[in-house]
């Protein structure tokens, strides 16, 4: 198939939804899916997926007047944060496959050594996915950190994409105020939405 956006939406579980007059800068940092489809709206800019979308809303909710250039600072870590974790799902996705095919060929599966074995890998691995979580923490902390910062809001000690209280009057002056969400690239999912809204 030669439709490069679908391929791009196959990579990932999540459904992506379409976003209208987000600026082209934030775009890029924060979708997944660059490009946009054919014959869209000249107001739509593209496809977001979902949690991206929620962290960019949290992002917006805690720093009303962030600046363009932050909010791509910080897609781009969110990004690279995303990246991090699909690549340790996918590397255990793919020692789950080898080790079914390892316990079905050898005859004592539980045998010490073999134990042993798979106990210093799983410990190696998860202590490399800790430093580099803790390597993408302290990016997105100095990026919330400073007591307060040059768009005038306070710091704020929640992470991205962590539920939040009462939007502040401020969000209306945020850049991205017009930025409006449309239906989903999943038509089954847009009629389920409407079933749920119409009842």
């Amino acid at each position: 198939m030669d439709d490069e956006l679908w391929r791009q939406i196959q990579t990932h579980e999540n459904i992506p939804f379409r976003v209208l007059d987000l600026d082209q800068r934030v775009f890029d940092a924060w979708t997944r899916t660059p490009g946009s489809e054919p014959l869209c709206s000249p107001h739509q800019t593209g496809l977001v997926h979902a949690d991206r979308l929620l962290k960019l809303y949290d992002m917006v909710i805690q720093k009303p007047l962030i600046k363009i250039d932050d909010m791509v600072n910080w897609g781009q870590t969110v990004a690279a944060r995303d990246r991090v974790f699909r690549q340790a799902y996918e590397a255990s996705q793919r020692k789950k496959g080898k080790g079914r095919k390892k316990a079905k060929q050898a005859d004592d599966p539980t045998s010490s050594s073999q134990m042993a074995d798979n106990f210093s890998k799983k410990a190696s691995a998860a202590d490399t996915l800790r430093e580099m979580q803790k390597e993408l923490d302290a990016t997105l902390a100095t990026l919330q950190s400073d007591d307060v910062d040059d768009d005038g809001t306070s710091a704020n000690n929640s992470k991205v994409g962590s539920p939040t209280k009462r939007p502040s009057n401020l969000v209306a002056s945020s850049p991205l105020a017009k930025v409006r969400i449309a239906s989903s690239a999943s038509t089954k999912l847009n009629y389920i939405i409407n079933e749920v809204r119409l009842n």
